[in-house]
């Protein structure tokens, strides 16, 4: 089956300026672990920071097909149906896909924010109403 839409999302090269804030934050992090503890944890405090942020160090791959979405993480892909989702909302970094129809609590653990570049952020943002809310809305 051939995808709608393939995009990969890179911080490094997308948003730089995030990527260096963070750079900025294990660097300092580490001084301060390397001062205050041994180096070896200190290697360790920043291998583990590095891992904790992965939507910053490594590229994510985002594919949609007609009735699903795979994004392909660095070290896991996740595969969900779209008719897992009923909520489709824009955010400052991409579009948010949410299993509940009203805002919950538990949506930021649940739902997934896919990080569109600028140029398709409408594009992909109508294809994912029309086949989340639309037809949501139409099993009504």
């Amino acid at each position: 089956m051939e995808p709608i839409f393939k995009f990969k999302f890179n911080t490094f090269r997308d948003t730089p300026q995030k990527f260096y804030s963070a750079l900025v934050f294990v660097a300092a992090s580490f001084m301060i672990m390397s001062f205050t503890f041994d180096q070896g944890y200190a290697v360790i405090g920043t291998v583990l920071t590095i891992f904790v942020l992965p939507e910053i160090f490594f590229p994510f791959t985002y594919t949609f097909f007609e009735d699903k979405i795979i994004i392909n993480r660095y070290f896991y892909k996740v595969e969900r149906e779209l008719s897992y989702y009923r909520k489709v909302y824009k955010d400052k970094n991409g579009i948010f896909l949410s299993p509940y129809r009203k805002p919950r609590r538990m949506e930021n653990f649940r739902g997934v924010l896919i990080r569109v570049p600028n140029e398709s952020k409408n594009e992909v943002y109508e294809f994912l109403k029309s086949r989340i809310e639309d037809v949501e809305n139409k099993n009504k």
